[in-house]
C-alpha cells in the first residue's frame, strides 16, 4: 500500500489536524479520551459504522501539505484488518484500536540504524568510488546521515562490520578460500563476485574494516551521537554477512533486534551503506520482523543504480516507506503520518487479534467453565 501526498487540486485543503492535540506526548488512552474521538465520527451512535470508520481512517493519514489519497480498495483493506469481522466497531473495540493500533501513528517510537559508514567504505581500501562501476563517491551522503543524526530519535544505533584479520570475503585471502568456494558466472574472481561457500553467499572485496584499525572506525566527518548504541557485524572469519540483524551469514543474530525490542521502536529509519546490499536486506528483514520501516534515500547509496531501483521496489512491496531526510522530521512527531507505514501497523494488529482469539479457544477448550474475551486479553 503507498498514499501519494494530496495537492490543492487533488484535494480540498486538509484544515486543521483533528488529531494535533494526541501528537507524541500528548498522546492518552483514557477513557473519556478515546470515547469523545470515537463520537467524532459515530455521532450520536455509540459504534462506528463502516462509513465513520472510513472518515476516520482518512482524517489519520495526512502531512503538512494535504490528505493522502486513498482508494476504495485501500480503504476496504485496513476495514478488514481492523473491523473485527463485522460491519459496527463498539466503544471497546474502538478502544483497542487507539490503544494498539492507532498509538503506533501518532505515538511512534523511532529509531535510526545508520549502516556501515566506515572509514574504509568512504575513503579507504574499499572505497565505494573505487570499486564500484558507477564511480559514486560515498561520502557525497554524510551531510544527509549527519542531519539525521542530529534530529530527535529516541534511540540511534550504528551498525559497524568488524572482520577479523583474516575473512572469508577477503579477495586477498582467495587462494586459501578457493576449494570451499562456487563461483557464479565465468567463474573469474574479482572484487564484487558473488559465490558461495558451505557456510553461505560471499561477496569478493579488498580487505576492509579489520577490527581495531582505522577503516574499522565510523568515517572521520561523521558526527558521533550521544548515548548511541552500535551493532557489531562481520566478526566470523568464515561466513559474511549482509543485513545489521545478523552477526554472520544467518545463523547469529546481532544485538539489533534487542535493541529495538528493549526501547519499544515502533519506527525504524534506515540509511548507509550499500543500499541495494546491507541497506537493502537489512530493510527486509525489518519488514518481516513487523516494523514501520522507512528508507531515507538520499542518504543511502548503492553499488549501482539499477541495482538500488530493484531493491527500492522490492522494499516498498513489503510496505517500507522511502522518503528524503527533507521529510523526516515531520514523520518523527506524526504531523507527516503515512498510509503504508499505518498498513504495517493494521498487519500486527489483526495478527495480535488472531493469536488472542486462538489462545481464548485453547483456554475455553481446557477450562469451558472458565469465561474470557478475546479483546480482555489484549488489553491486559
Amino acid at each position: 500500500m503507498t498514499g501519494e501526498r494530496a495537492t490543492a487540486a487533488a484535494a480540498a485543503a486538509p484544515g486543521v489536524d483533528v488529531f494535533q492535540s494526541f501528537l507524541r506526548t500528548r498522546f492518552s488512552t483514557d477513557t473519556n479520551t478515546v470515547s469523545s474521538v470515537l463520537k467524532a465520527f459515530c455521532g450520536e451512535n455509540e459504534s462506528l459504522d463502516k462509513d465513520g470508520f472510513q472518515s476516520f481512517i482518512c482524517e489519520l493519514f495526512r502531512s503538512p501539505f494535504g490528505y493522502y489519497i486513498l482508494d476504495q480498495s485501500q480503504l476496504d483493506q485496513f476495514h478488514q484488518l481492523l473491523g473485527f469481522g463485522q460491519e459496527l466497531i463498539t466503544m471497546q473495540e474502538f478502544s483497542l484500536l487507539w490503544r494498539h493500533w492507532v498509538s503506533s501513528i501518532l505515538q511512534p517510537k523511532n529509531a535510526l540504524l545508520v549502516i556501515n559508514m566506515q572509514n574504509d567504505f568512504i575513503a579507504g581500501s574499499c572505497a565505494l568510488k573505487d570499486i564500484s562501476f558507477s564511480g559514486q563517491d560515498a561520502s557525497c551522503i554524510i551531510p544527509s546521515v549527519n542531519k539525521l543524526l542530529q534530529m530527535d530519535f529516541d534511540l540511534i544505533i550504528y551498525s559497524l562490520e568488524h572482520h577479523p584479520e583474516r575473512h572469508v570475503s577477503f579477495i586477498e585471502d582467495l587462494p586459501e578460500n578457493w576449494a570451499s568456494m562456487q563461483f557464479s558466472g565465468d567463474g573469474e574472481a574479482g572484487i564484487g563476485s558473488r559465490v558461495r561457500t558451505d557456510r553461505g553467499e560471499v561477496i569478493l572485496w579488498p580487505r576492509h574494516c579489520v577490527r581495531g584499525s582505522w577503516g574499522a572506525q565510523l568515517a572521520d566527518k561523521m558526527v558521533i551521537a550521544d548515548r548511541a548504541v552500535q551493532v557489531i557485524t562481520g566478526n566470523h572469519e568464515l561466513e559474511d554477512t549482509f543485513s545489521a540483524f545478523y552477526e554472520d551469514s544467518g545463523n547469529t543474530e546481532s544485538s539489533l533486534l534487542d535493541c529495538l525490542r528493549l526501547s519499544r521502536t515502533t519506527d525504524l529509519y534506515l540509511c548507509g551503506l550499500l543500499g541495494d546490499i546491507t541497506v537493502a536486506e537489512t530493510g527486509r528483514q525489518a519488514a518481516l520482523h513487523g516494523l514501520r520501516t522507512v528508507l531515507v534515500t538520499d542518504a543511502t547509496i548503492g553499488s549501482n543504480e539499477p541495482s538500488v531501483i530493484q531493491k527500492k521496489s522490492e522494499l516498498k512491496s513489503l510496505g517500507v516507506s522511502c522518503v528524503c531526510s527533507d521529510q523526516v522530521a515531520d514523520m518523527l512527531v506524526a504531523r507527516d503520518r503515512r498510509p503504508e507505514l499505518g498498513f504495517v501497523s493494521a498487519i500486527n494488529f489483526a495478527q495480535a487479534i488472531k493469536r488472542c482469539s486462538t489462545q481464548h479457544k485453547i483456554n475455553q477448550a481446557k477450562l469451558p467453565n472458565t469465561p474470557s474475551d478475546t479483546t480482555d486479553q489484549l488489553q491486559s
